[in-house]
């Protein structure tokens, strides 16, 4: 039988808000350093002496993508955790009901 347990809900669900805002830290730089090298060799392709505007461009663009990553994850992590309570709860109500 499925059991509830609020306290143990509370701290998944604090785990899941952490991991969110830990995974920001390292989402957006790693996107920019990543989009940075991506468009500095593709420069490099079309002219050797641009290849540092491409690095420029790509960190500027990676980091936009990098903070849209990082929302798109924290929104996911946001609506797992919505999901986790509301399970819970449809199970707290479905003992209540049991019992009485």
């Amino acid at each position: 039988m499925v059991t509830y347990d609020e306290q143990r809900m509370k701290e998944i669900v604090d785990r899941l808000v952490a991991t969110g805002n830990s995974l920001r830290v390292f989402t957006v730089p790693m996107m920019a350093i990543f989009m940075g090298v991506v468009l500095s060799l593709i420069f490099t392709l079309i002219a050797a002496w641009l290849w540092w505007v491409g690095a420029i461009l790509g960190i500027a663009f990676g980091a936009v993508l990098g903070r849209l990553a990082s929302s798109f994850l924290a929104a996911i992590l946001e609506w797992m955790a919505q999901i986790l309570i509301a399970l819970g709860e449809l199970i707290s109500q479905g003992k209540d009901r049991e019992q009485s």
